[in-house]
């Protein structure tokens, strides 16, 4: 998780120097991203522990 936290503010300075015009929808993105691969691996992590379970 500390790992995606860092890539998505190495790619914000990235985005905020190089494109200052579209800063705010391609930060959107980059959070939606990190939000929406975040809850994939909840739902594995859960999905494989009711899995040992049974």
């Amino acid at each position: 998780m500390m790992f995606s936290g860092v890539i998505a503010l190495i790619l914000a300075l990235f985005v905020m120097v190089y494109f200052p015009a579209a800063t705010i929808l391609i930060l959107a993105v980059i959070i939606g991203f990190n939000m929406v691969t975040y809850g994939i691996s909840i739902l594995i992590l859960a999905y494989k522990a009711g899995k040992e379970c049974n």
